[in-house]
This record gives C-alpha cells, structure tokens and sequence, in this order.
C-alpha cells in the first residue's frame, strides 16, 4: 500500500488538535483515498482515536439530503416513487463524471500538499505554522463543511430536495477539486475555532457589476464571519517570547502569553497575512475582510479582538493598500471605526502603510524583501502613524479635493496659452466680463494696461481700476499713466484739480475704500471697470473689515459702477487664478451674462522649497536657522503673515548681529506712504537702500515683483524666508512669489491654523445657513424681526446684491477655512502643482532662541506701554468721534492712530487714564491686550442685559442700512450669554473647587451640551475627556483669569494636592480675583460703564422700570443665612436677581431672568423685593 506518510502523520497530528475523532477518521479516509487503497467505509470508522470530548456537532444539512436521496419516498421531481432510484443513480453518475473533470488529474496527492504549503511560502509563512493550521479536504467533505450550515437553515421538509439547496450544492461543486481550510483557535488558544477559511484549488467565479470574479477565499454560507486567532507552533512562539523579553507559565498557551503580557498584536486582512505577521514576530488576528471586526448590525467587536483589546496595548492595524480611491476610502473608513471602537478600552492604535509597488498585501511585501523580511516589517511597525493620522490624512484628502473644486474656473475658456509672458489679447467686447487669469509675473497689468486701456481710452471711455491697496494702485497708475485718488489732497481746491485731470486723462486708480468720492460725473462717459488683483478686491469690499459703517454705502457704489460699467463698457478681473465665486458676484452685482476667459501659465524655473512644520513652540527651530544666515553674511527676505513676527524678527536680528542693515515694511512703519518708492520702483529702492535683510507682511503681498526676469546668480537675495502662523494659502503664495528669481524658498508654517467660526463649519451651506440663523437670532434678541424684510422700494436691488454677498462670503469662508484646516499641505500641494521641488522636514526647538524671542517681545510690550502711556491726551480734540473717525482713515500716522485708541480705551473703562505705565503695561500691551478683553467680557457676562444694550445700536444700525452687512453683526452678547450659561462665573465666589466639586461638574454637563456653539463662537474644543476642572479653566482663560506662571502668579491659585506623589491627583484650585490690583480696578470700571449705559436707556425707554437711587436710604439686607434665597434687585442693573451666597465681603448673586452672575456684590447695592 503507497501511502505519503509525511502527509498522513502531519493530518493526524493536526486532527488530533482539532480534537474531533470524526475530523481524523475523515482525514486517514482521505489519505487512504488519495494513496487508492481505500478500505471499506465501516473499516475506517472502526478506528478509534482518543480525543478529549467537545461539543455534539448538529447534523448537518448534507446527511440529511444523502438520507433522503437513501429513503423511498415521494419525491416532487419525479412526481412519486416510481423512477426514484434510476433517477438517483443518474443524479450520483452525472455527479462522478463532473467529479472526475473538476479534479485535476495531473496532481498526486503530494502534489496537493505541495501546492497548500507553496501559497503560504508565497506569504513567506513557514511549513511549521502552515500544517499547525491548515489541512486538506476535497471531495463531498469540504462541499459539507462549506454549505452544510446553510442548507440545515433553508431545507425546511425532509421528503425531497428543494430547489434553494439545490442551488447551493451547484454553488459549492467546484470545491469537489479540494482545498484548505484552517479554523485557528479561541481566544485562549485552548480550542479549534468555529467557521473555518477555506481556499479551494479551483475557485469558483461570480459576476459583479458586470464582470467576472474568482472567489479566491470562501466563508462557510450561513456561518458568521469571525475573525481567525491561528494556532503557533512552538518554535514560533519561543522566538516571539524571546522578542518580547516573556516567560510562559508551565501549560500556559501562546496566547494566554500575549493577553498577559499586553503584547502588541496585529489585525490583518486575511489568514495568510496574519501568520505572516507571526512568523516575523508580531502576534496577529485574521479579519475576513475590513469591515468583519464587529457582530453584525452593531459595533461591537468580536470576542476575538475584544479579548485583546486591554488598556496600554499597542494593536497595529494593518489592511491592504488598495490602489483604487474608492477602495482605500472604504478601507480607511473601516481602519477609522475599528481604531477608534478599540481606543474605547484604551489601545494604542498605529496604522503601518507602504509602498503598494512593494505589494498590496504585507505578505507580498515581506515576502519581496526575501531575507530582510523582518528588517523591513521592523521598520514598517517602528514607522507606523497613530489612527488620528489616518484620521487627519482622510480629511485631508477631502479638504484637498474641497478646495480645489471651490477654487476652479469652471467658465469656458476662450484661450489658453504658454510662456514666459502674455501674449496679446484679443480686442474687448462691449458689455462682456473678461477675465484675464495669469500667472505670476507673466505681465497681465502691462498688457491690460498697453492694450486694453489704451483702446478703451481711445474710444472715449473713462478707465476706473480698483486695487486692493493703494501701495499697489500707486504703482498701477504710474505704469499706465493714470492719476491715483491720493495723489492730491483734500481740499476743493485739491479735489476740483484731481477730477479736472482724471477727467482729461479718461481714467483714475483707487481702493474700493474711497468708491462714494467718485463723482457722478464719472459715468457720464462709458466705462472699462480694472479690478486688478481681483480676488482680494472682492473679498475686501465683502468682508468690509477695514470700511466700518461706510460698508453698506460702498456696496451700493460698487453695484452701481459695475453695472454702468456691463451696460456702457466691459469689466476686467485680472488674477493669478480667478474662481468661479468671484466671476459669479460681479455677474451678480452687474448684471452681466456674457464671461470671456482668458488663461496664460508661465513656464519658469522651480523654486527649492523646504517646508518645515510642528507645533508654534517648534518654531524656534526655524528662527535660529534664520539667525544663523543672517549671522553667515547672507542676504535675506523675510516674508511674513503676521505683524507682531516681524517686529520680533527685526528686534532679534538688531541683538545678535547689530551691524546687519535691517528694513521693515508693513502697515505699522509705511506710514503716510514712508515706502512708496519702494512699491513702485522695488528693484531701484532695493539698489538704493541695500538693505541685508527686508522684512515683509501681507502689505506687500500684491503688486510688487522683485527682480523679475533676474537669474538666480544675480538675484539679490540669497534666499527667500516665510513664516505663516496666520491667514490662508493664497496669502502665503503670494508673498513666497513676491521675489521672482529661483532663489531657495524656506518655510515655517504649522500644520494647522485655528480660523473663524464660520470657517470652521467647511462647507458653503452650512455658512450660509450660519449667517443666516444669527441674523434672525439677533433680530429676535433685539426685537427688530420687521427689519429682516426689506421695504418693497429697495427689495429687488437690496435682494440681489444681499444674496451675491451671502453666496460669495459662504464659498470665500469654506475655502479659507479649509486651507487653514490642512495648512501645511494646502501650502506644500499649491507649490508642487506650480512645478516647484519641496521637501518637508521637522525641527526641534531651539531654547536659546525660544528665550531669545520672550524676551524681545517683553520689550516690544513694554515700549507699547512706554509709548500709550506718556501720549497727552486732549478731552476737546480728542473726542470718542474724533477717534472713530481717525480710525476708518487710511490716512493717520501710527502715532495717531495710538492717541485714536488711548480715547476709546478710556471710554470703555472710565476713571482708567492708562497715563500710568503698569496699567497700560497689563492691560493693554501684556499678552496683545488679553487682560483688556477678558475683563469687557466678563462684565457683560456678569450683566446680561447691559451686554445686550451695549450692542443695541450696532445691530439697528447694521438692520437698518440700505444694505446690511449681517455677516458683520456683532456677537459680544452671544458669547457673554453662553459662557454665562456654563455657570463658570460661580467658581468666582472664593471657595476651593477640584474635579469633584459639584459646581465643576455641573459646568462640564453644560459646556458639553452647548459643545458646538461654544466651538463656533469662542473657538474652544470642549470634549467629553477633558475633566470639569480642565473645561472650566478653558472658559476661564477667555475671561483673562488664568493660572499664570511661576514668575508671574495667576488669579487661578493651586491650594492643595491631595493623596501621594506617585498617585494621580485630584488638584484642588481657588480664585482670588484681587491678585492683580490692574485688573480688579479694570473690572470695576467696566462694570460701572455698563450699568450706567443700561441705566440711561431705561430711563429713558422704560417707564415703569423702577431704578432705584443709590444716593438715597433703602433696604439693606442684613447678614444672617436665612437671606440666602431672597429675591433682590442690584443698583444699576436690570432684571431680579436671587442671593445665593452671604459673606464678609458681600453677596454672590444670580440672575433669575438670565444667566448673569456676580460676587463679592455690596449688600448696600441691593433692594430686597417685597
């Protein structure tokens, strides 16, 4: 008798771990069959094999169907007995014959054996873990295995065959061939598993979405599919323990080791992936597919991987790289919910990823590396990013995808060229919208300029171009011979000569802040609109940030001069990338149809680019770089989008190289045009000044193109320097693209860059629903709802441009937002796609330089405080009017502009001059003014309805407008109500509070339910994590009340920390609100100012308000407990309030009607209710 005797031990011993006797007889039956010395069925079942006792398996669906193909019985197909039996037999003939083809005849049963060991050494998986886990089966025992399940739930009678089995029997013959199958273990490894894998020599194939597809793996049908924990042989197991530095118990199994020793494990996606992952040290579990971690229709992961999922264990979840988009969005979404349902028992979850060149699956991957499998899967693991990378990475991608659709001009393009410049345009057409979208330095303003302004001049036209600065629109005018708004004065003299020369030059430059001076004899002639720069035109005359009250009538004139400019002439939008939003409010404004597109690239040199990035803290390390630059005598640009960087800079540079010449322009030193030779001639002024240094700010992010057409061997510059902590995208390329030659770029830009609250909302519905819910919230609030409707005689005109507004600041918003949301790599995926090579890299901080930076920011505070405090202040001139108005100038020094806020500062606190240096020191200058803020915020919060009536007038105002910017409504009081609503103000009452204080607690409760509006309007993360003591120092901090620092003590003292060392603590904090005497006076102030302003309104507005006069005798609560809980009304504030608290130093009161709070309040300012 031949028998493979190699084959037969290695099923024996594997049966015999199955511990299933009918399992090893099957197995000796199939050895037997394969060597065709098959003894008689009675035989092979005489032969007993001692096996520990499992569980009774059910009988399955196959027997039953071979009883009844036995019995002689009524069968439906043959309509009775009659031809039963030569049925069957031709039924088991047909069969045999199918048999005999499906087989492959050229295979012994070696060979098959063979074949199973090959596929897993193709996933570089030892023979000793494959026959410790997967076993042969063919013929009708693994058609059994695979429907019998199945067919015992569907085959509901046993008198015949019904036809739903009989299809699964036909899906399940090309099993017949053979296959492994492996089951694995439980989770304690003690016991075989319950659904086995089964790989089948010959697959069987199904048709999805139209095309055929091999089954590679089957799941027996009706059975669940749950995970597969293998079985480790021991000599795996020993090199795994010795990996990890473990020791088994005697008896103890392999993975009662792991579960002890909080082993790392991996989830895989498929059997041979997991014992690949074993066999190269990392204990691993086999999902059947991505989304099989959990039981069906729920969340709950398996007991296979919920028994691993312990607190402190790394789990690396390593899935296929799928090359397909769809495809990997659905592997990450899966990867995202089985990470984040296991950080729930506190895993460590990290996400392994490779090059898919390497091979889709970790097998292929390990098993290309031959013998550096292990080296490069250590590698892989040592690499592997945490989930909320994969997190990050996911919504990256979209916000990518996002911004790139909200940033394209979809318009037709009616030509589109290359080159290094613009070639010339067509002729322009009457009452057409031309976009001219072109490429940095490609010379669009000249050829605009020579071709299309000349001609409109020629015809008679008059030219008007609006540029977003006047630095810019200076240089603009003198390129095309055309006057700039500010080249004369103010007085009619002055002004009667600049329309008398705009008049005979047929043209004017100007910024959209000085459109209401245009003349109305200006559009006595047509008119070519140039809105030069156009993406930041618009966006400023939408925004209005800087047009104050005048936004409503510079709309209007802008929808005036655009549709004179549609009905008389033609408009032009000039930009390097124009999007769609902008096209479509001038269409909006104009009421033009008709859009000509004009698009030129231009091929020039790549900049090398290197983008660091990381937490601001980090930052450090790329100003200690540039120090070292400037240091080894290299010429430098400092681009910047922050104001208060490049004082620092410029201050940091002046200590460690005093010699080095240093200029800084921004809208600080370019005062009263201090650097216009510089915007309109930058390459002749760089001659003349040779500064060492040059630092820019977004003032110059327009316009201004330095050295263009110079090789890098020449440029001026050495290299080109940004630092972006603020602002978007397009901001940042544009200042990296001031300088034209292909000099180094080298950047500092964070990962992510916190935006407004209707930015963060990343889509343009939800910021236009958002504007549109706040303005009818704060209707409501003030009662003025009747003025959401506007009146019939403006409701068509008003209508339209409102909604061009909404349309535009909803798109605008969700793209800045967006860019800022993933602020590194919108920077570094802009770059590339312009051509340019980038590298990213990380720094560490650099302590010295960090200190360096404190310090230098220490003394710039100071001599803001120095320079407030000594300003002399006069109360005829310098009237709260006067400096509103001083301030809407574009035309005041910087010096002015201070006296302008010293007025209104004081006006917000009276009896504070800010003439001593401390108070304007803390105020004002410490922290950019956050004491000053903190302080106006929690008098509003204290006095809900003063708040309200503060900004009373801001909102009739802007309701009341002929067209209201609801987008600029003010929201003070909304923040003041909602931290008032967290109850954080009754931690201010002096007695310690801990995480388990009950008043901590209860904030916490309710800072979680106003979660998302305290995100949108406070710009705070509340989550259920953090503890109650952490969420209210956050809300605190808005307040200016904080902890402080060792050299600088806080409101926010620490009091006790009670237990030991090594256990964690439960801190136990107070407030003490008279640490700091600036502050303490500061409040007074501020709480004073606005009872006095809600005191005046109801007098005037509320007759039968009753306000009590302070100066008078009334009723004084007296001291005793039993007070607390009566009701009062408090001087000079609105509303009844109840006392909650009595002490030596006053009362602690809260608002019945609101949510307002105070302490410490005087018992003489309140009135006991009768």
């Amino acid at each position: 008798m031949k028998i493979n005797i190699l084959a037969l031990i290695v099923l024996l011993k594997r049966a015999l771990v199955l511990q299933s006797p009918v399992e090893t007889l099957d197995l000796i039956e199939l050895v037997l069959l394969k060597s065709n010395n098959l003894p008689s069925k009675k035989s092979a079942f005489e032969i007993a094999i001692p096996s520990p006792k499992r569980k009774r398996r059910r009988i399955s669906g196959i027997t039953q169907i071979a009883a009844l193909q036995r019995r002689v019985g009524r069968n439906p197909a043959s309509g009775g007995m009659q031809g039963h039996h030569s049925q069957t037999r031709q039924a088991t003939t047909a069969i045999r014959a199918e048999r005999s083809e499906i087989i492959p005849s050229l295979m012994s049963d070696a060979d098959k054996i063979e074949w199973m060991l090959d596929d897993f050494r193709a996933s570089a998986v030892p023979d000793r873990l494959t026959l410790i886990n997967a076993r042969w089966v063919e013929g009708d025992e693994v058609v059994q295995i695979a429907a019998e399940e199945k067919i015992a739930q569907i085959q509901k009678v046993n008198s015949y065959v019904t036809q739903a089995t009989r299809r699964y029997l036909d899906q399940s013959r090309s099993l017949i061939a053979g296959a492994w199958i492996v089951y694995g273990c439980d989770p304690n490894g003690l016991h075989s598993g319950e659904v086995g894998c089964i790989k089948p020599i010959q697959p069987r194939t199904t048709i999805s979405k139209g095309k055929r597809k091999k089954i590679k793996y089957e799941t027996p049908a009706g059975m669940k599919a749950l995970p597969i924990q293998p079985w480790v042989d021991d000599e795996t197991a020993a090199d795994i323990y010795k990996r990890y530095g473990v020791t088994p118990f005697p008896n103890e199994t392999f993975w009662q080791v792991v579960r002890r020793y909080n082993l790392p494990i991996g989830i895989a996606e498929g059997l041979k992936k997991a014992l690949s992952l074993i066999a190269h040290g990392l204990p691993a579990i086999a999902v059947r597919g991505v989304a099989c971690w959990h039981e069906k229709g729920s969340r709950e992961l398996h007991p296979a991987l919920k028994n691993f999922a312990t607190a402190g264990r790394t789990i690396f979840i390593i899935f296929d790289q799928d090359e397909k988009p769809s495809t990997r969005n659905q592997v990450e979404r899966q990867i995202q919910a089985l990470g984040t349902e296991l950080e729930q028992f506190g895993g460590k979850i990290f996400v392994p990823t490779w090059d898919r060149a390497l091979g889709k699956g970790v097998d292929d991957a390990i098993a290309g590396q031959g013998n550096q499998g292990q080296v490069w899967l250590d590698g892989v693991l040592d690499t592997a990013q945490p989930l909320k990378h994969l997190k990050r990475s996911r919504q990256i991608a979209a916000a990518s995808n996002e911004i790139d659709r909200h940033n394209a001009l979809t318009y037709s393009v009616e030509r589109e060229t290359e080159g290094e410049y613009l070639p010339k345009l067509p002729p322009l057409e009457r009452g057409a919208i031309h976009i001219v979208s072109a490429s940095m330095n490609a010379g669009k303003t000249r050829r605009i300029g020579r071709e299309w302004v000349r001609e409109a001049i020629a015809m008679g036209w008059n030219v008007l171009v609006l540029s977003p600065l006047n630095s810019l629109g200076q240089q603009t005018a003198q390129d095309w011979g055309l006057p700039h708004i500010h080249d004369f004065g103010t007085s009619p003299e002055q002004q009667q000569a600049l329309w008398s020369y705009v008049s005979a030059s047929h043209g004017v430059v100007l910024c959209p802040n000085s459109l209401p001076r245009l003349p109305a004899s200006f559009g006595e002639r047509p008119v070519l609109m140039v809105i030069d720069e156009a993406n930041q035109v618009i966006e400023h005359i939408n925004e209005g940030n800087t047009l104050g009250n005048r936004w409503s009538d510079i709309q209007e004139r802008f929808a005036a001069v655009t549709t004179h400019a549609i009905q008389t002439g033609a408009i032009v939008l000039s930009e390097d990338g124009i999007p769609d939003r902008a096209v479509n409010f001038i269409k909006a404004t104009s009421g033009g149809t008709k859009v000509r597109v004009f698009k030129h690239r231009k091929q020039s040199s790549p900049w090398d680019c290197t983008v660091y990035s990381g937490a601001i803290t980090q930052a450090s390390g790329f100003r200690a770089q540039m120090l070292e630059r400037v240091q080894s005598g290299q010429r430098l640009l400092f681009m910047t989008s922050s104001q208060r960087e490049a004082k620092r800079v410029e201050r940091a540079i002046a200590r460690v190289a005093p010699s080095v010449k240093t200029i800084r322009i921004d809208s600080q030193t370019n005062q009263q045009g201090q650097f216009r030779s510089f915007f309109q001639s930058p390459d002749v002024w760089l001659e003349a000044n040779q500064p060492d240094v040059l630092i820019l700010s977004p003032s110059a992010k327009s316009g201004v193109s330095i050295q263009g057409g110079v090789s890098v061997e020449n440029a001026y510059f050495d290299a080109v320097l940004g630092y972006f902590p603020t602002l978007a995208t397009d901001t940042h390329m544009q200042l990296l693209g001031r300088f034209r030659p292909p000099v180094p770029r080298i950047v500092f830009i964070p990962e992510f860059i916190l935006g407004s609250g209707d930015e963060s909302l990343w889509k343009p519905s939800a910021v236009r629903r958002r504007l549109e819910i706040n303005a009818k919230c704060l209707a409501s609030v003030y009662e003025v709802e009747d003025l959401l409707t506007l009146p019939e005689d403006r409701a068509e005109l008003a209508a339209r441009i409102e909604s061009a507004v909404f349309d535009y600041l909803a798109v605008s918003k969700t793209v800045s937002g967006l860019q800022k949301f993933i602020a590194r790599h919108a920077l570094v995926e802009r770059l590339e796609s312009a051509g340019h090579l980038v590298q990213c890299l990380t720094l560490k901080a650099d302590a010295a330089v960090a200190t360096l930076w404190k310090e230098v920011q220490q003394e710039i505070w100071q001599e803001e405080a120095e320079a407030i405090s000594t300003m002399r202040l006069d109360p005829e001139v310098h009237t709260v009017d006067w400096a509103r108005k001083t301030l809407d100038s574009l035309e005041c020094t910087y010096e002015t502009r201070l006296i302008a806020l010293k007025v209104l500062w004081r006006h917000e606190f009276p009896g504070i001059l800010f003439d001593d240096f401390e108070e304007a020191y803390e105020a004002l200058c410490y922290r950019d003014g956050a004491m000053r803020r903190g302080v106006l915020l929690q008098a509003k919060v204290e006095n809900l309805d003063a708040a309200k009536e503060s900004d009373r007038e801001a909102v009739e105002t802007i309701f009341k407008g002929s067209l209201r910017p609801l987008h600029r409504l003010p929201r003070e009081h909304i923040k003041a109500r909602l931290i008032a609503e967290t109850g954080v103000l009754s931690l201010l009452d002096g007695n310690p509070y801990s995480n388990q204080d009950p008043r901590a607690i209860a904030i916490k409760e309710k800072a979680l339910h106003y979660a998302n509006e305290i995100y949108y309007q406070l710009r705070l993360q509340i989550k259920p994590d953090q503890t109650p003591v952490e969420i209210a120092h956050k809300l605190l901090k808005k307040l200016a009340i904080d902890k402080g620092k060792k050299e600088r003590p806080g409101d926010i003292q620490l009091v006790a920390r009670p237990g030991r060392r090594e256990e964690k603590r439960d801190n136990v904090y107070r407030i003490d609100l008279s640490v700091n005497p600036v502050r303490a006076r500061l409040l007074e102030a501020a709480r004073r100012k606005l009872y006095s302003s809600v005191s005046s309104i109801c007098n005037k507005e509320v007759t039968n308000l009753r306000i009590d006069d302070t100066t008078q005798d009334q009723q004084v609560l007296p001291h005793p407990k039993e007070w607390v809980g009566a009701v009062v009304t408090r001087a000079g504030a609105l509303g009844r309030w109840v006392i909650e608290a009595i002490s030596d130093v006053g009362a602690s009161i809260k608002q019945l009607d609101g949510w307002g709070f105070a302490s410490q309040v005087p018992l003489d300012e309140l009135s006991l209710l009768e």
